[in-house]
């Protein structure tokens, strides 16, 4: 029941423009450093910003989240920095498999004003921010369930 509570307001607050916070920021550092313009995504798209060289254990949660996903080609994973964790390096090649990977090595995402601390989901649709959702430790199922609840593999 508790989940069911917290996805709907996921997917509620989804209608808001409110829901995407430092939006500017993100969109600049993926045109400017991954040569991605989301303004040219006419469909839907997730991008699932993942600092490495932060929390071990949250690299770890969230690789393991990523894995248990389906393959998805509308899910893009954007790797930032480096990790020198055997197990988290083993998933990251694993999930070079199931999604596109653009790398931001250099930590170039701190010069941008993103609000980075824990990873962000970023949902687009039609070129627009749909949603943004700082994914921290408690709510990693239900980001697990509205990435399902997107149907974007259809």
């Amino acid at each position: 029941m508790k989940y069911n509570i917290i996805l709907c307001f996921l997917l509620y607050s989804c209608t808001k423009k409110e829901n995407c916070p430092y939006y500017e920021g993100i969109n600049n550092y993926l045109k400017n450093e991954l040569n991605t313009s989301i303004s040219k995504i006419q469909d839907e798209h997730l991008f699932y910003l993942l600092d490495l060289q932060g929390c071990e254990n949250c690299t770890i949660l969230n690789t393991d989240m990523l894995m248990n996903l389906e393959n998805n080609n509308k899910l893009t994973l954007i790797l930032i920095g480096k990790t020198n964790n055997t197990l988290a390096q083993q998933r990251i090649e694993h999930l070079r498999n199931k999604f596109k990977i653009l790398e931001d090595s250099t930590l170039e995402v701190y010069n941008y004003k993103t609000n980075l601390a824990k990873p962000l989901l970023l949902h687009t649709k039609n070129g627009k921010c749909y949603n943004i959702i700082e994914v921290i430790d408690p709510i990693i199922d239900e980001v697990k369930q509205y990435i399902n609840s997107t149907k974007l593999n259809e």
